[in-house]
């Protein structure tokens, strides 16, 4: 059986890729989970991405119904060896009774 000269420098190439970091990872937590109708919850979204990227801030209101949007801080964009960080942060209040969701971020 004969081999490619070529193949084992194809299979480092892969396996390089595969254990490269993705372009961006999208991270979000709320404060707590329970709260009472008007109590005020943040939700922090946190955007980890190479610095070759540039991701685009949201809207204000982007898409987070039925939460009110009280508050929103736009923070610093920070480097973290070969990635930045980008950080949001709404504070956020329900005005309705039973089970809510934040929903899922849309594309």
């Amino acid at each position: 059986m004969r081999i490619h000269p070529r193949l084992p420098l194809l299979c480092l190439l892969l396996g390089a890729l595969a254990q490269a970091a993705p372009p961006f990872a999208i991270r979000a937590s709320v404060a707590r989970t329970l709260v009472t109708v008007g109590d005020p919850v943040t939700l922090t979204i946190a955007i980890t991405f190479d610095t070759n990227l540039r991701p685009r801030k949201p809207g204000p209101g982007s898409g987070l119904e039925p939460f009110e949007i009280k508050d929103y801080v736009f923070h610093p964009v920070r480097l973290e060896g070969k990635l930045a960080v980008a950080r949001v942060e709404y504070q956020l209040a329900v005005y309705e009774t039973g089970p809510v969701f934040i929903p899922a971020a849309r594309a």
